[in-house]
């Protein structure tokens, strides 16, 4: 779990330390981040795994910061064993949340990104992180009022 933990903070060093800062979402997202890397600090990670997550965090950041993605730095970004996590890019794919595109400088390196659906609910729930006021689920037709 050490490997894992230092594996985290080093993926949110290196976004910390890109250049310039993503700004709006993009900023959101490296909070969300760095406050899963923080709780790892202080609990056990195993009781909160979640690689998939993990994934649709890193690959929303890379892509704010309009960096590339290869399989084996998504691997590294969901804190699981690559096994696990090629199974979860895999369930990823089919549920239409990233795809895969070859490398056109080095075809043996395959690229992730998100789909335009899979940014789309990202944007939106960071946008209710943000907002819960505003947050609307799919489909929900309440013009984003709050639950009574």
């Amino acid at each position: 779990m050490d490997l894992l933990r230092s594996r985290l903070a080093r993926r949110t060093q290196e976004s910390r330390s890109a250049g310039k800062p993503p700004a709006g979402l993009g900023r959101v997202v490296q909070i969300e981040i760095c406050n899963r890397a923080l709780r790892s600090s202080f609990f056990d990670p195993d009781f909160f795994c979640d690689p998939a997550w993990d994934m649709l965090l890193d690959l929303f950041l890379q892509q704010s910061l309009q960096r590339p993605v290869c399989v084996s730095s998504l691997c590294v970004a969901s804190c699981a064993p690559s096994t696990t996590a090629l199974r979860w890019i895999r369930a990823l794919e089919e549920a239409d949340l990233v795809e895969r595109s070859r490398d056109p400088a080095d075809g043996r390196r395959i690229f992730v990104r998100l789909t335009a659906d899979g940014h789309a609910k990202i944007a939106g729930y960071l946008a209710a992180l943000t907002c819960p006021s505003c947050a609307r689920t799919p489909g929900d037709s309440s013009n984003g009022r709050a639950l009574d």
